[in-house]
């Protein structure tokens, strides 16, 4: 059979059933080796984590390496390439010393504190057994089946520390050959994020043409141009969101020591990350810890909890506006979807991440859609 002799029809039907007929004989291996393929991508992802470390170190670096080179170094009569090197260098530095400063300050005020917490462990329960027994209500049998959930546990996990049982031995092993792993993919993620940033130029310009030789000349400059806006989204949001996140540490650090509340560093600090997380950050940081320090005190837990909520609500309508400003641009029911979408997708990153990335699909939709409108030459408030 001639194909060139085939009707227009025919080929197109040929083509759509052999199309077909591949994607369901990959779909049904796909389907058939589930395992072996979440293997291999578990494998590809561990093999590439350093260069993830790497690219994101790179991507929050680069803002103190350029104003090493661009300004610190301007009046400085080296070569383009030393003031690189040398700004490189001076931004890897930075990052490492801010980091070891900020543990050698935090870890030990946070072990005094878990320390000072797990000694008064067993009196905070009597106390607050006491407390419930003061209650006009019959929790003895509520009461009962905690203390023997809270008992097994504790059985648990002692076995588990004293490896009893070669589980509890595999899962130590595998633990600390995890974070060993970490550690090194860090540190590897570091050198690769000072080579990044040597290079950054050199490696745009092969992305560049890598883009255009495969995709055609419109669609690789608005790939591009999204690309762009993605990269501002982030650096605007996450910048504004840390700088955010320190002040609200430090008020609450300083609120806490004023208030009397205890383990005022553990307080602050996890107030602070977790207010990395729009809307939902303070509910997961400030509920644990408010019946924390109400087991130990009730009337402190009560202020604490009062202290929060009110911190967050000055946060909210004064201090993060001022920082962020409309550094997303997104609504706030937009808001709240990306963050439950990002959760639901990847956890606690998901939910930092979705808010800047989620806007620039906003944006991008946006500005499709009112396009399409003047092309209609449809007019619609909103």
């Amino acid at each position: 059979m001639n194909w060139k002799n085939i009707k227009p029809e025919t080929k197109e039907l040929i083509r759509a059933i052999t199309i077909s007929g591949m994607i369901l004989i990959v779909f049904y291996f796909a389907i058939s080796y589930i395992p072996l393929l979440a293997q291999l991508w578990s494998n590809v992802v561990r093999a590439l984590m350093p260069f993830v470390f790497g690219f994101v170190f790179a991507f929050l670096l680069n803002p103190i390496r350029k104003i090493v080179e661009y300004n610190v170094l301007k009046s400085v009569h080296w070569s383009a390439r030393i003031k690189r090197v040398f700004a490189s260098l001076v931004s890897i530095l930075v990052f490492l010393l801010v980091l070891v400063a900020f543990f050698a300050i935090l870890i030990p005020q946070l072990y005094a504190s878990v320390q000072t917490f797990s000694s008064a462990f067993p009196r905070y329960m009597q106390s607050g057994y006491r407390y419930l027994e003061s209650l006009p209500l019959n929790l003895n049998e509520v009461w009962k089946y905690l203390n023997e959930a809270l008992q097994t546990f504790v059985q648990s996990l002692q076995r588990w520390l004293t490896l009893n049982s070669a589980g509890g031995l595999s899962q130590l092993y595998y633990s600390a050959v995890s974070f060993a792993r970490g550690i090194l993919d860090f540190f590897i993620g570091v050198i690769i994020a000072f080579y990044i940033l040597l290079d950054e130029e050199k490696l745009k310009s092969q992305l560049r043409k890598v883009v255009f030789s495969v995709i055609p000349f419109k669609r690789a400059t608005s790939f591009f141009k999204v690309c762009r806006m993605i990269i501002d989204n982030f650096n605007n949001f996450i910048a504004g969101k840390a700088l955010d996140s320190l002040i609200i540490g430090i008020i609450c650090y300083v609120g806490c020591l004023i208030l009397g509340i205890p383990y005022a560093p553990l307080v602050s600090v996890i107030v602070g990350v977790t207010n990395m997380i729009p809307v939902f950050g303070p509910f997961i940081g400030g509920i644990p810890l408010t019946i924390m320090v109400a087991l130990i005190h009730p009337l402190r837990g009560l202020t604490l909890g009062i202290f929060i909520f009110v911190l967050q609500q000055v946060d909210g309508n004064i201090i993060g506006p001022r920082i962020l400003g409309s550094a997303v641009g997104l609504p706030s029911i937009w808001v709240m979807f990306s963050i439950i979408a990002g959760g639901a997708l990847f956890g606690i990153v998901g939910m930092v991440i979705g808010v800047p990335l989620f806007s620039v699909i906003y944006i991008l939709v946006r500005n499709k859609t009112n396009e399409r409108l003047e092309e209609k030459k449809i007019k619609l408030k909103g």
